[in-house]
């Protein structure tokens, strides 16, 4: 299932970490020269995880083509029951919020800047730092197949 939301979102992410979930946080990068968006989605959604959500930050700069093109690619990754997609919409003054970002179980960087902005809030918490460009973040994912993201 994929949500949209404006501004912060508030989500009752105090119920999914009573779930016991993982929740992973994620800050597209439409823009970038070579963007990891596709294979972050690709990887969640193929993965064997279970109740898993993946809060999807929009970043500053998306565009009406990047939501079109995202909704594609979730509609052709075949995003199960079971994992939900939260994506939020920046506002003026946030691209992401400190809080769900903290209380997120892992954060997926990329190349881009704002991941070392996240990183800095993020600076003694157990929140696992990953790298979108590592195989197997998500667990019992494919191996990925970089000649088709790029």
């Amino acid at each position: 299932m994929i949500r949209y939301l404006s501004g912060g979102g508030d989500i009752e992410i105090e119920k999914y970490l009573a779930d016991r979930r993982k929740i992973f946080s994620f800050v597209a990068d439409f823009q970038a020269t070579k963007p990891l968006w596709k294979r972050v989605i690709s990887g969640f959604c193929k993965s064997s995880l279970k109740n898993s959500v993946l809060l999807f930050w929009l970043g500053k700069n998306f565009t009406q083509e990047n939501l079109e093109e995202l909704n594609n690619f979730v509609n052709k990754c075949g995003l199960t029951d079971n994992k939900i997609i939260h994506c939020f919409m920046p506002t003026e003054d946030r691209i992401f919020s400190p809080y769900l970002l903290r209380n997120s179980t892992h954060f997926i960087t990329t190349r881009e800047m704002i991941s070392l902005e996240c990183m800095d809030w993020l600076w003694d918490t157990n929140v696992k730092i990953i790298s979108a460009l590592d195989d197997k973040i998500f667990d019992g994912e494919p191996a990925v197949s970089w000649n088709k993201i790029f």
